[in-house]
C-alpha cells in the first residue's frame, strides 16, 4: 500500500521500490520485543508502551547493519511513528520524498492497524477509519498525503475490483457507490482543513 501510494504522488521508480521494501519491513524492530506485549489483549501500561515504541530504533539499528541502495530506509523505519510538526506544512518550505517516507509508512500502518483485527480489539468500519484520518490531522498525520492517500482511494473505487491497487475487498463490501460517498467525504473534510475548497 505505501509503494502504490508512493507511485500515485509521482515519485521516482527507485523510490517507489525503496517506499515497498520500508513498507515490509518497518516492523522488524518487533522481533526484538517481548511477545507477550506484542499479543497483549488489553491496553498497554506506561512500562510495555515504551518497550513496543522502541521498536522503531530496534528496526532502525538492525537495517542499519545492511548496505540498501535506498537512502531513507533506516531513517523512515526509524521515524515511521513520529508526529508531524506544526511549521512542516508551511508552503515555504520545501518537501523532500525523504521527508515524506517515514509519514506515508506511518499514515499506510495506522490505516491497515484500524482495519485489521488486532489481539485488543476488531476492525473499525471503513469509515470510522476515514474520520480517524481526519481526525488525526497534523496531530498524527500530515494532511498533505492525507489528502493524497484519499485521492488514490477515490480513483481506486473507479477501477474494476480486479484492478484495484488499495481498496481491496475487505475495504469495499456491498454498495460501492456509499464507499465512494465515504471516501469524497472524508477528502473534502481534509481540503476544508487544508483550506483547499473543492466542488465534487
Amino acid at each position: 500500500m505505501a509503494a502504490v501510494l508512493a507511485q500515485e504522488m509521482h515519485f521516482t521508480a527507485h523510490e517507489v521500490e525503496g517506499m515497498y521494501f520500508a513498507g515490509l519491513l518497518h516492523d522488524i524492530g518487533k522481533i526484538l520485543v517481548d511477545r507477550e506485549i506484542l499479543t497483549k489483549s488489553g491496553a498497554l501500561d506506561l512500562t510495555e508502551y515504551a518497550a513496543m515504541s522502541a521498536h522503531t530504533r530496534f528496526g532502525a539499528e538492525i537495517l542499519s547493519h545492511i548496505q540498501f541502495p535506498w537512502e531513507h530506509l533506516t531513517h523512515t523505519i526509524l521515524h515511521h511513528h513520529d508526529r508531524p510538526a506544526y511549521d512542516e506544512f508551511s508552503p515555504r518550505r520545501p518537501r523532500r520524498n525523504l521527508d515524506l517516507s517515514h509519514k506515508i509508512i506511518g499514515l499506510v500502518d495506522a490505516f491497515d492497524a484500524m482495519s485489521s483485527d488486532r489481539p485488543y480489539r476488531r476492525a473499525l468500519p471503513f469509515k470510522a477509519c476515514l474520520n480517524e484520518l481526519v481526525h488525526g490531522l497534523s496531530v498524527q498525520f500530515d494532511p498533505e498525503i492525507t489528502r493524497e492517500f484519499l485521492r488514490a482511494m477515490l480513483r481506486d473505487v473507479e477501477r474494476p475490483p480486479v484492478q484495484r491497487r488499495l481498496l481491496t475487498d475487505r475495504f469495499v463490501r456491498g454498495d460501492e457507490k456509499i464507499v465512494r460517498h465515504q471516501i469524497a467525504d472524508a477528502l473534502l473534510r481534509v481540503e476544508q482543513f487544508m483550506g483547499i475548497i473543492t466542488a465534487y
